[in-house]
C-alpha cells in the first residue's frame, strides 16, 4: 500500500505548511512528531515503512502482554492481526499514518506497564504513554482499552485464583490520568500557539459535522431512542458480522473460537467467572465499534484502529486455552486458516492500492486535459490568465475510497475522486501546478448560473465554455 502512489486531499498540501488544523484538533501528538522528524505531508514510502514498524513492535509487546508461549501461538497471533484490511485504510494517509502507528506502540507499551509491573512509577510512565498515543488519534484510546480487557480475558482464563479487579483498577487510574493530561496539553498548547482564525473555524465545522448530540438532540427522546438502535445495536452488529468493508470477515471469523471460549469457561469454571468471561469477550468485539455511540455519528473504517485486535486476541487466546487444540489436525487447520488470512489481505490491499493508484493517474490526467482545453479555448478567445473554473457536483462515490470493481471507470462523466468538493479541486489543481485551475465557489456558480444550466457535463463537447471573462467547465449538476 505504500506503494500506491495515491493522494488524499490532506497530502496534497504537500509542503509543511503550519495551518494548525492538527492542533487545533487534539492530535498534538502527529504534529509533534512532523515536528521532532522535520517532515511535510506527503510520505507515502516512508509512511508505510515506519508504520510497519512500529506496529510489529505493537505486536511483539501485544504477544508478551497475553503471554503466548509457543511459536504456533505468536504465529496465529500476529498473522491475524496483519491479515486485518482495516490498517489498510489509515495508510492511505501517509500525512499521520506512522505517526498513528506509533501511538498503537505506545499503546501497547502502557498496557504493558499496566498489567505486568507495579508501582506508581510505572503508572506514571504508562499514563504519559498512553497520553501521547491519543494525542496521534484519539480512538487509539479505545485500542488500548480493548487490549486491556483482552489481557483481563487471558488472565481470568489461565488461572483460577486470578485477580483481575486490582490489574483493572490500576488500568482505569492510568486512563484517567493520561485523559486528564492530553486535556490538559491540547488546551495549552491552543492557548500559546497562535492558530489562524480561519482554522479554528474550520476545525469547528469538521468537529461538529463529526459529534452528531447537537442534532440527535433536536428530534427529542425520539432522536435519542433512534440513535442508540442505530450506533449502539445496528452499528456494531454491521461490523461484527463482516459487512462494513471487503475483508472484514477476518474479524468475524473470531466469532467462533469465542463461542467455544464461552462453552469452555462452562464447564470448567462457576457460572458467575463464565458470566465475566463472556463479558470481557463481548467487550473485544464491541469496543472498536462504540465511537459511533460515543459521538454520534459513524466515523470511518479508517479510525477503527482496534478491528485487529479482535481476531488476533481471540484466536490465539482460545489456541492457547481450548483443550481441543491439542489435536495436531486442529493445529495444522488453524495455521492454514491463518496462511489463508495472510494471502487474501495481501489480495485484497494490493487491489485497494491499484484502485488508488488508476484514480490518481486518471484524475490527474483528466485535471490535465480541463486545464489545456480551458487555456486553449481562453487564447482563442482573447483572454489571457483568465480562471478556468469547475463548476457542478460529480455523482458522489459509494465509499471513501475508489473502487474500479464497485464503481467502475466512469467513462462517461467526470471522475469525481479528486472533484468530491471545490477545495479539493482548487488543492489538487495546486499540487499538479494547474494555477489557474479551480474549483468553483458558490459566487461563481451565482455568476455563471444562466450559462451553466445550459451546459452539458463533462466530457461531452460544449462543457467547457467561455462566459464573462472566465471559462467554465461544468463537470456535474448544480449541488443541492
Amino acid at each position: 500500500m505504500c506503494l500506491r502512489e495515491g493522494l488524499a486531499v490532506e497530502e496534497a498540501l504537500y509542503f509543511r505548511e503550519y495551518y494548525g488544523v492538527l492542533l487545533s484538533n487534539g492530535r498534538w501528538g502527529i504534529q509533534l512528531f512532523r515536528y521532532l522528524t522535520d517532515t511535510c505531508n506527503y510520505l507515502p514510502y516512508a509512511a508505510g515503512i515506519l508504520g510497519g514498524i512500529f506496529i510489529s513492535g505493537a505486536i511483539f509487546t501485544q504477544i508478551s502482554i497475553l503471554e503466548i508461549k509457543s511459536a504456533t501461538g505468536k504465529f496465529i497471533y500476529a498473522g491475524m492481526y496483519m491479515g486485518c484490511v482495516q490498517w489498510t485504510y489509515q495508510l492511505r494517509y501517509s500525512n499521520q499514518s506512522h505517526a498513528v502507528a506509533l501511538g498503537l506502540l505506545l499503546a501497547s507499551l502502557a498496557i504493558y506497564l499496566l498489567i505486568k509491573t507495579r508501582g506508581w512509577r510505572t503508572l506514571i510512565l504508562a499514563s504519559f504513554l498512553l497520553c501521547f498515543a491519543i494525542s496521534t488519534y484519539q480512538t487509539v484510546g479505545g485500542y488500548a482499552m480493548v487490549l486491556m480487557v483482552a489481557a483481563m480475558l487471558q488472565r481470568n482464563l489461565s488461572d483460577a485464583s486470578a485477580d483481575i479487579i486490582a490489574p483493572t483498577a490500576k488500568a482505569a487510574a492510568g486512563f484517567m490520568f493520561a485523559i486528564l493530561l492530553y486535556y490538559c496539553i491540547h488546551k495549552t498548547a491552543n492557548a500559546l500557539i497562535d492558530v489562524p482564525q480561519n482554522t479554528q473555524r474550520f476545525v469547528q465545522e469538521y468537529q461538529n459535522n463529526m459529534i452528531g448530540w447537537k442534532e440527535i438532540v433536536k428530534h427529542g427522546q425520539g432522536g435519542i431512542i433512534h440513535h442508540f438502535i442505530l450506533r449502539a445495536i445496528k452499528s456494531p452488529i454491521y461490523n461484527i458480522t463482516g459487512q462494513n468493508y471487503p475483508g472484514q470477515w477476518v474479524m468475524t471469523s473470531a466469532l467462533v473460537p469465542a463461542v467455544l471460549l464461552i462453552v469452555h469457561s462452562l464447564r470448567k469454571y462457576s457460572l458467575f467467572r463464565t458470566c465475566i468471561n463472556s463479558l470481557l469477550i463481548f467487550a473485544i468485539f464491541y469496543l472498536p465499534f462504540s465511537a459511533d455511540l460515543l459521538l454520534g455519528y459513524g466515523i470511518g473504517v479508517r479510525s477503527q484502529l482496534a478491528d485487529a485486535l479482535p481476531a488476533a486476541t481471540i484466536w490465539s487466546i482460545s489456541f492457547s486455552r481450548l483443550s481441543w487444540c491439542k489435536f495436531r489436525i486442529v493445529q495444522w487447520s488453524v495455521v492454514f486458516l491463518t496462511l489463508y488470512v495472510c494471502i487474501f489481505a495481501s489480495c485484497k490491499v494490493a487491489e485497494i492500492a491499484r484502485d488508488e493508484q488508476w484514480s490518481l493517474n486518471r484524475g490527474k490526467d483528466e485535471l490535465i486535459i480541463m486545464y489545456v482545453r480551458g487555456q486553449q479555448l481562453a487564447l482563442d478567445s482573447g483572454m489571457e490568465d483568465c480562471r478556468i473554473v469547475l463548476l457542478g457536483s460529480p455523482r458522489p462515490l459509494p465509499d471513501h475510497m475508489y473502487k474500479v470493481k464497485q464503481t467502475g471507470f466512469m467513462e462517461d462523466e467526470a471522475l469525481p475522486d479528486l472533484l468530491r468538493a471545490p477545495d479539493w479541486a482548487t488543492r489538487y489543481a495546486r499540487f499538479f501546478r494547474l494555477p489557474r485551475l479551480q474549483g468553483g465557489t458558490p459566487e461563481d456558480m451565482e455568476k455563471h448560473l444562466e450559462a451553466f444550466q445550459r451546459m452539458p457535463i463533462w466530457p461531452v463537447d460544449g462543457s467547457v465554455r467561455v462566459n464573462k471573462d472566465e471559462v467554465i467547465i461544468k463537470i456535474g449538476p448544480l449541488s443541492k
